[in-house]
């Protein structure tokens, strides 16, 4: 059976109740035309993609080249409103396997598909946090009553020093607050309505940073199945800006590799089964575990693109030349609105030899 992958980046968002807002003006979907063919490498010829657009062919050809084959381009038609599930619905997938990059409702009822709450409680950084271990997490604690947050954050700031208040959903940095001292008060509102919108946020130890990883499993049937681990890349707002395969942390994997297996276990027990990613964060020499991501991550794309071209090399999503030497994935658009293609594939017959982090 034919598949259908379907990039909808505004995953967490729906499982938020929110929409993710066009920045700058540019059109509602070129963050997915932007990146849509990063999900390249997981298809097979005679599977679609889900574009807007069809892409420029002189995009597609040095990719095609390398990889063997064009995917059939789905498109979605012009009424875009920002919410991909949405955009998707009432189209008549004709018998086709949807393959989405995370669960959401919308996705879902395309695909005559319920699991209930499970795909927002899988993801949810409170699930995240009452699974890992206390000893290889950063500090953190859970606030359900708005009331209550103000004295929290002055005690945990007192305890812990600088803190994250985090959103149970939201993804590369959106949805999360810093805290270098007290809070403003624009900044307690928003801590407080999504205490009252989510049911809680969590209230997290900002660790002085060394490096971040992600751990791609795929959780089968039979339990967890570890695929690697990639050097994860953000900009210092927390937005993801690349991976990079065929790094290994210098200090001990061990104890947080048992403990995210030990995890994805229990996804897998309570009914999982697809791509996860468990993010690690290295401070003051060793590793503690983030949050996990029950869906595509970037760092699995980055896997699977060195999988493909059969190079490890580095994975970036933004403009060209910010990085060394090796495999480079460079998807950007070339006017203010979006519209436009760059040529985006590029590559170094040299070796990467490391990576300077980015931001």
């Amino acid at each position: 059976m034919s598949r259908l992958f379907a990039y909808n980046y505004d995953f967490e968002f729906e499982l938020a109740g929110a929409q993710v807002q066009p920045a700058r003006h540019r059109l509602p979907w070129h963050l997915l035309n932007r990146q849509a063919l990063l999900l390249w490498p997981l298809l097979e010829p005679g599977d679609f993609l889900a574009v807007y657009e069809e892409p420029d062919p002189a995009l597609v050809a040095p990719l095609a080249e390398r990889l063997g084959f064009v995917p059939k381009w789905w498109v979605i038609p012009a009424q875009e409103t920002n919410r991909v599930g949405q955009d998707l619905q009432g189209m008549d997938l004709g018998g086709l396997e949807l393959v989405p990059w995370g669960w959401s409702p919308s996705m879902e009822r395309l695909a005559g598909k319920d699991t209930g709450l499970l795909p927002a409680r899988f993801n949810s950084k409170l699930f995240s946090h009452a699974l890992r271990p206390k000893e290889l997490a950063p500090r953190a604690a859970v606030v359900d009553d708005p009331q209550w947050l103000p004295r929290f954050l002055a005690q945990a700031q007192q305890e812990w020093g600088r803190l994250l208040v985090k959103h149970p959903w939201g993804a590369s940095g959106k949805w999360q607050l810093a805290l270098d001292g007290p809070p403003t008060a624009k900044v307690l509102a928003t801590a407080r309505a999504w205490v009252r919108e989510a049911g809680g946020v969590l209230v997290e130890e900002r660790l002085p940073l060394e490096g971040e990883w992600s751990l791609q499993f795929e959780v089968e049937a039979n339990g967890p199945k570890l695929l690697g681990i990639t050097r994860l890349f953000c900009d210092p707002m927390g937005s993801h800006r690349a991976n990079q395969v065929g790094l290994q942390p210098q200090v001990p994997l061990k104890p947080v590799l048992q403990a995210a297996e030990a995890m994805a276990g229990v996804l897998a027990q309570e009914g999982y089964l697809g791509p996860l990613g468990v993010d690690l964060l290295e401070s003051r020499g060793g590793l503690k575990i983030g949050e996990l991501n029950a869906r595509l991550t970037m760092g699995r794309l980055c896997l699977e693109w060195a999988r493909a071209l059969g190079e490890p090399g580095r994975m970036e999503i933004g403009p060209p030349g910010t990085m060394g030497p090796g495999l480079r994935l460079n998807f950007a658009y070339s006017d203010k609105l979006g519209r436009g293609w760059e040529t985006v594939y590029q590559t170094n017959p040299t070796p990467s030899t490391g990576a300077t982090p980015l931001g």
